[in-house]
Formats: C-alpha cells, structure tokens, sequence
C-alpha cells in the first residue's frame, strides 16, 4: 500500500537517490506514471517522496520489465547504477 508522500518513511531520506526502471514495468507504471518510457514523467511521479534527498535521478532502461536483475539488459543496468555511484 502506498502511502502518501508527506507521510511516506522516504521522505526522511537526505541522499542522493537513483531510480532505476524498465521502461515497461507494468507494475510501477500502470495506474502511477503517465508515461514509464519518459525518465521525466518517472522522475515526476517520483520526486514528492523524496524531498529530502538533494537529488534524484532517473535511468530507464529500455524493453525491460520489472525485475531487472532477469532481464537481458541486467549488464546495463548494473553498469548504470556503478557509474551513478562513482559519480556521487
């Protein structure tokens, strides 16, 4: 169950933080994010739980579904979370 923004435990989180979603997670995107192929619309419907954070970021990784780690796609997605933490 989601809970709302302000009341949500993320909101405490003072980080940096990195989204990283398949561009066809069903279960993210449907009935949450107007458009899960748009990091911008992800990061949008995102950013109300984590106000705290000094940023957040997105990477989208194209054709995936939900679980990442069992994609085709699973290098590139650990090769994006590894460069975003060099960087941060």
């Amino acid at each position: 169950v989601d809970t709302l923004p302000p009341l949500n435990v993320s909101d405490k989180i003072t980080v940096p933080v990195l989204v990283v979603v398949g561009e066809q997670d069903a279960l993210l995107c449907v009935g949450r994010v107007p458009d899960c192929t748009d990091p911008s619309a992800v990061r949008a419907s995102e950013l109300p739980y984590y106000q705290s954070a000094p940023s957040l970021d997105v990477f989208m990784v194209p054709g995936a579904g939900h679980d990442l780690t069992a994609e085709p796609s699973a290098d590139e997605s650990f090769g994006a979370i590894n460069q975003w933490i060099e960087t941060h």
